[in-house]
């Protein structure tokens, strides 16, 4: 089993990896709409591995009051530290909709895999972070 973490509550428990902040940068999604803000990291425990963006569902959607929050599998994000903005080009504001409710503290049994179906990832969680969805985008490792 994983043990998942926000990634402020964990970074001193973390010895070797250093993420970059991107806490209240944007998110936009394939048609360039912002759908909300980083939130937080959230990282493997064990590995010490960013898994999942958190983010804050902007409130400007009409699924922000059920869906405050969204979770994103980190590979499916591009940094433009410019901009400072994250760009994920496969979804669009709809699929917050489709997304397991996320709440603060260890994951539930069986979110992760959840979260995956929602994404078309047909895998085993022991093969989940072997599939390109899980790479860690280029600027996020200091």
């Amino acid at each position: 089993m994983q043990v998942l973490e926000r990634y402020e509550v964990a970074k001193n428990k973390l010895s070797s990896i250093d993420y970059k902040s991107i806490k209240d940068w944007d998110v936009t999604d394939a048609n360039g709409k912002t759908i909300g803000k980083i939130d937080d990291l959230i990282v493997d425990l064990k590995t010490g591995k960013i898994r999942y963006i958190l983010g804050k569902t902007s409130t400007d959607l009409k699924v922000s009051k059920r869906q405050p929050h969204f979770i994103l599998p980190v590979g499916l994000v591009t940094l433009r530290k410019e901009e400072e903005i994250v760009e994920v080009k496969r979804i669009d504001s709809d699929w917050i909709s489709k997304c397991p409710l996320y709440k603060d503290g260890p994951t539930q049994p069986g979110f992760e895999m959840e979260l995956a179906r929602v994404f078309g990832i047909d895998k085993e969680i022991a093969e989940l972070y072997d599939h390109d969805n899980f790479r860690i985008p280029a600027g996020l490792c200091l």
